[in-house]
C-alpha cells in the first residue's frame, strides 16, 4: 500500500446525495481543480464529482515510488467505502495512463457494493501519452522541470493558450508552483520505460464492466504534437473500446473544449459532430 506520507486530497463539486458519481483524474504538473469547467458542467447534469490530486501534485502527499503502478495504488482507496461507485471516469494525460493501470489492479466496477445489476462504468481518456521514446521522454523532463523551477504566470498561460479562461490559467500556474523539479525527475525515472500500450488489453473480468473511449488531440495542428495516436490503440478496438480525435484541440482538451469532453463522456462517439471517429482517421 501507499506509505503514510501519502495524503489523499480530493476536490468535489455537486451534491454528495446524487445518484450519479464521476471521478476526474488530472495530468502531470496539474491539480484537481484543473477540471473546474468539466466538473461544473457534470454537476449541473446531476453528478457528484470528485477529483483527486495525484501523488506529488497539488495538496497530496507523495509515495515512495512514482511509477504508474504506484500512482494507481495510491488512488485505489477511492474505489471502496466511504467513496461512491463511479458511473463515469474522465482522465487526462498521466491521469489517463493511471486509470488504465487501475483497470488492471481493481476488481471489476460491477463488483462495487453500490453497483446495480449489469452496471457499466463509462471511461473517457484524454490524449494519453501511451508511448514516449527515450528522446521524447528527456524533452518532457526538460520542459516539465523548467515549468516547476520557473512557473509561468496565468497571463503567460493565457497568451500561449487563447482558448483557456483565466481560471484555467490560474490553476495551471498553481499546479506548476506546487510540484517540485525533484518530483518530476523521480516520476520520469520511475517510468523510464514509458510504454503502456499493453494496458489497452483489459482483463477478462473487467471487459464487461467498462465502456472505454480515448480522445486524442488534433494531429493536423501545426507545432502541436499529439500525445496519443489512434493507431496505438487500433489492435485493441472492440465494441467497448473506441477512439476519436477532437478537431482543433491541443493536449489540454478539457481546458479548450470542456463542452466536447462532457458531451462525449455522456454519449457514444457517433452521437456528436465535434469528434471524428476512428474510421475517419485511417489516413493518419
Amino acid at each position: 500500500m501507499a506509505p503514510s506520507t501519502f495524503t489523499l486530497s480530493v476536490a468535489t463539486w455537486g451534491s454528495p446525495s446524487s445518484s450519479k458519481n464521476a471521478l476526474l483524474i488530472h495530468g502531470i504538473t496539474s491539480v484537481a481543480q484543473t477540471w473546474h469547467r468539466v466538473a461544473r458542467d457534470l454537476a449541473a447534469q446531476g453528478y457528484y464529482v470528485l477529483a483527486p490530486d495525484l501523488p506529488g501534485h497539488g495538496m497530496a502527499g507523495s509515495t515512495q515510488s512514482l511509477s504508474v503502478a504506484a500512482l494507481a495504488e495510491a488512488l485505489s482507496p477511492l474505489f471502496s467505502a466511504p467513496y461512491p461507485r463511479f458511473d463515469l471516469i474522465i482522465a487526462h494525460s498521466l491521469g489517463a495512463i493511471t486509470t488504465l493501470q487501475l483497470l488492471h489492479t481493481l476488481p471489476p466496477f460491477s463488483q462495487h457494493l453500490a453497483a446495480p445489476a449489469d452496471s457499466c462504468t463509462r471511461i473517457l481518456l484524454l490524449d494519453p501519452p501511451i508511448y514516449q521514446s527515450p528522446c521524447a521522454l528527456e524533452l518532457l523532463r526538460k520542459l516539465c522541470i523548467q515549468d516547476a523551477a520557473s512557473p509561468r504566470s496565468a497571463a503567460q498561460h493565457m497568451s500561449e493558450n487563447p482558448r483557456w479562461t483565466l481560471e484555467d490559467a490560474a490553476w495551471k500556474e498553481l499546479g506548476e508552483q506546487l510540484i517540485t523539479p525533484e518530483t518530476i525527475d523521480r516520476l520520469l525515472n520511475d517510468n523510464s520505460n514509458w510504454s503502456f500500450t499493453h494496458l489497452f488489453k483489459l482483463p477478462p473480468d473487467m471487459q464487461n464492466s467498462v465502456y472505454l473511449t480515448v480522445l486524442g488531440a488534433d494531429p493536423h495542428l501545426k507545432d502541436h504534437e499529439p500525445s496519443f495516436r489512434i493507431e496505438e490503440a487500433q489492435p485493441y478496438l472492440n465494441p467497448r473500446l473506441d477512439t476519436g480525435i477532437v478537431r482543433g484541440a491541443t493536449h489540454g482538451i478539457h481546458r479548450e473544449f470542456p463542452e466536447v469532453v462532457v458531451e462525449h463522456a455522456l454519449h457514444r462517439l457517433d452521437e456528436t459532430k465535434a469528434v471524428s471517429s476512428a474510421e475517419d482517421q485511417t489516413t493518419l
